[in-house]
């Protein structure tokens, strides 16, 4: 599976979205996109089918294989390759919180989700700034979308990384305290 025509990861991320599809079809294209997950750099071509499709469906989608890579797989990432991603997802977040037609909530809750794992592995060691550079643009340019994107890291950054209510693997719980420490210490001049 080398050579994976993207249109035909499209055509299944639809069929196994659509109901109507009878479900030995809707399994027979779980099963191709499970395939595509397990090749190598799949999440690359994630991030290509986000920015080139025009369905809601794809690009949530996508954003699971993002999802899963984050979750799963992080370790595994390079530093060119965690880098990428990392400025991958604040430009997404800003673009598709500012587009004229803006996506649906599930896709900017999903990203803003991912820019707040995203942050739980790297800040402030490999990235010094996810919340200070998001509220930094937020006054350079004010707009409905980015308060709405940053509020929505906000509660991503609790739900995934820093709520007690949470039940956390030791890692996570170490993660959980440095990420709330740097925020104590960065953030809150900031806002003050």
């Amino acid at each position: 599976m080398s050579q994976i025509d993207i249109g035909a990861v499209e055509q299944a991320v639809l069929c196994v979205y659509n109901q109507t599809i009878d479900v030995g079809t809707r399994q027979d294209a779980q099963r191709f996109l499970d395939q595509f997950k397990s090749t190598e750099h799949s999440w690359k071509r994630a991030c290509d089918m986000f920015a080139a499709s025009f369905h809601a469906e794809v690009k949530f989608w996508c954003l699971q294989v993002l999802q899963e890579l984050l979750q799963y797989r992080y370790l595994l990432l390079s530093p060119e390759d965690s880098f990428h991603l990392r400025e991958v997802l604040s430009s997404w977040l800003v673009e598709q919180s500012t587009a004229r037609s803006p996506p649906p909530p599930f896709i900017l809750n999903k990203l803003a989700q991912l820019y707040a794992i995203m942050a739980g592995h790297e800040y402030p060691e490999r990235w010094e700034s996810p919340v200070t550079a998001l509220l930094a643009r937020l006054q350079a340019e004010p707009s409905l979308g980015l308060v709405m994107a940053f509020i929505r890291v906000l509660e991503a950054l609790d739900d995934e990384v820093i709520s007690r209510d949470v039940a956390r693997a030791p890692a996570q719980a170490g993660a959980s305290m440095r990420v709330k420490d740097a925020l104590r210490e960065q953030c809150m001049p900031a806002v003050a």
